[in-house]
């Protein structure tokens, strides 16, 4: 029984051709077969160790003694296992590359005293074995010689087949991440850091050795502005263990890849600008173990396309309890999953880039992560109290993803959260940033919302990852802390020019300042450099708002704008915009409150 010429797509090999080597019979002419005297075949193996899914290379060479011609010359080999039963499904083999003559199926001749050779690729497929596995080759070679039918087989030749590791990659990588932005020269954005993931898993048979990761990390759409583009790396968790590397590790940190095992990476990088991301430079490579001692087990590997890619939101680790079967301690990737329409924002009315809705989980199947976008928003936070609350109701049991604006704004600070149920307090969740491994964390980011690419307004918002097991109303406690250095904090920071709305300013000098005078100025055009008066600086531009705030603190769009601060050194005023001011959309309005004494000079504090 004969092999026949096959071609596995990943070799990447040219498919062969109307190839048939299997041997040929005499012609009804050519009488009885003969022994093949005339003809000389030498078989050379390439490797006798050889891992699955790696061709090697075997060689068969023949020589016509003779000196007659060798007509219809076929060769043909019959892969068989350690008991000679052929199995042709365990292998590849690519079309041979011939010298001396054109085809090895029965169509060409060799003429006396000449010599050819057929080198043929052999590829043991990823399914072959499980562990180390006695194989052999037979060759045979078929030829008419003066009318008579010439055959000649060599022995099996052996080799052994490893079990080889075959490699998932799975890559995570943010669609855009948040930095200056290249439109705005003269203004600096705050740069956030943002995640990167890699998951490695071997569902191969065998152990991947010195696994190697080069990459120059993520790669970035161009920037019209000429802007240069990229990310350094601030650390790396390799398993959950922070590990001094950069987007590249060599085989000293990642070492050795069991069947059945998986690695998990997460960069934490900071981008040199705003920018899209496109993918991630990205080449894996490693080796085969050896099947005895000092035997390489196969050449070095290049790995697989990713097999797959994901949009990351972030990094956490999810669990119900404490010890539970989906707590082992390593980072789940929180994804946007491209088949889930995003979810559209209430405030802004745009859809919500970068919404997480699926995790992909280091343990257990994945999570459909079920989104609250308008969760019910309790009052500001004050210095005198610094707790609120957040509640939406859950119509099943599940996991959750809320998103809402920070209720502090940028003037006090998200410290923890507490789920309340029943009067039962559960334990406090840790509150990080975009980067962080983390179930809640904030994000405070520069907003688009003209579409004009120029950023309109900056945006604080709270992200809460979270496990309901009964259906009902939800609340969490928002436990804040003051900024430090905010004399001067606000309810909200955006309101709609179709509703209208009113911004609610807190004033807190402290009681230094009790009963001193104040001024709420405003300012359309930014914040920097500002106006000094009296060696104190104002933080905000002199424009026709500000000169209309300084002469008229009665002005319709303000309250409370002029005044005396209380006994606590504390006032409050509020911003209002009316409703229908289409003209006011992407219009940012900075304020800030100076104090002075009654002779109006000079002054003694600006705020922020």
């Amino acid at each position: 029984m004969h092999h026949p010429i096959l071609l596995a797509a990943i070799l990447g090999l040219a498919a062969p051709t109307a190839l048939s080597l299997a041997p040929r019979s005499a012609p009804a002419s050519a009488g009885a077969e003969v022994t093949a005297s005339g003809i000389d075949l030498r078989v050379e193996l390439g490797q006798h160790v050889v891992p699955s899914g790696t061709a090697f290379e075997l060689t068969v060479t023949l020589d016509n003694t003779t000196t007659h011609l060798l007509d219809a010359v076929a060769i043909d080999l019959d892969l068989v296992d350690a008991a000679g039963v052929p199995v042709p499904a365990s292998f590849a083999v690519a079309e041979p590359v011939l010298v001396g003559v054109d085809a090895a199926d029965g169509s060409d001749n060799l003429g006396p005293g000449a010599s050819a050779s057929a080198r043929f690729a052999i590829c043991p497929l990823h399914a072959a074995v499980s562990a180390p596995t006695r194989f052999g080759v037979v060759v045979t070679v078929a030829a008419v010689l003066e009318g008579s039918a010439l055959m000649h087989s060599l022995p099996a030749r052996g080799f052994e087949v490893l079990p080889a590791p075959e490699l998932e990659v799975e890559l995570f990588v943010p669609g855009l991440v948040h930095g200056d932005w290249p439109a705005t020269p003269s203004l600096f954005e705050v740069v956030e850091a943002f995640p990167v993931g890699l998951r490695l898993a071997n569902v191969g048979a065998g152990a991947a050795v010195g696994l190697t990761v080069d990459s120059l990390g993520p790669l970035f759409t161009p920037d019209p502005t000429g802007a240069a583009l990229g990310s350094s790396v601030v650390e790396l968790e390799l398993d959950g263990q922070v590990t001094p590397a950069g987007f590249g590790i060599d085989p000293s940190l990642l070492g050795d890849l069991a069947p059945g095992a998986e690695l998990r990476l997460h960069w934490t990088a900071l981008p040199f600008a705003r920018a899209a991301v496109t993918g991630m430079d990205l080449d894996v490579a490693w080796a085969s173990a050896p099947a005895v001692p000092g035997v390489l087990g196969g050449p070095q590997l290049a790995a697989p396309p990713t097999s797959l890619a994901h949009e990351l939101v972030h990094a956490a680790e999810l669990f119900d309890t404490l010890g539970g079967p989906l707590d082992d301690g390593l980072v789940d990737w929180l994804v946007d999953d491209p088949a889930v329409p995003a979810p559209i924002d209430p405030v802004t009315g745009l859809e919500m880039l970068a919404f997480p809705d699926l995790a992909r989980m280091s343990a257990g199947p994945d999570i459909v992560l079920v989104p609250v976008v308008n969760p019910t928003v309790g009052r500001a936070p004050t210095i005198a109290n610094q707790v609120t609350t957040v509640e939406f109701t859950a119509g099943a049991s599940g996991w959750y993803h809320l998103r809402f604006d920070a209720p502090g704004g940028a003037y006090f600070d998200l410290a923890q959260v507490v789920r309340t149920t029943k009067a039962l307090h559960l334990p406090g969740l840790e509150v990080g940033v975009a980067a962080d491994v983390s179930r809640v964390w904030v994000t405070e980011r520069p907003l688009d919302v003209t579409g004009d690419g120029l950023p309109d307004v900056t945006r604080r918002l709270v992200h809460l990852v979270d496990r309901v097991t009964t259906p009902g109303l939800v609340r969490y406690d928002l436990v804040h802390v003051a900024s430090s250095g905010e004399a001067l904090s606000a309810d909200v920071e955006l309101l709609s020019t179709s509703t209208g709305g009113t911004q609610n300013l807190t004033l807190d000098a402290g009681p230094d300042h009790a009963g001193a005078s104040y001024i709420l100025l405003g300012s359309l055009t930014g914040t920097k450099p500002g106006l000094t008066l009296d060696g104190v600086n104002v933080p905000l531009n002199v424009d026709a708002y500000f000169l209309a705030t300084l002469t008229n603190p009665s002005l319709a769009v303000l309250s409370g704008a002029l005044g005396l601060l209380d006994a606590q050194g504390r006032a409050t005023a509020q911003v209002i915009v009316p409703t229908g001011f289409p003209a006011g959309v992407g219009l940012t309005a900075h304020h800030a409150f100076v104090l002075f004494p009654p002779s109006f000079f000079p002054i003694t504090l600006a705020s922020n």
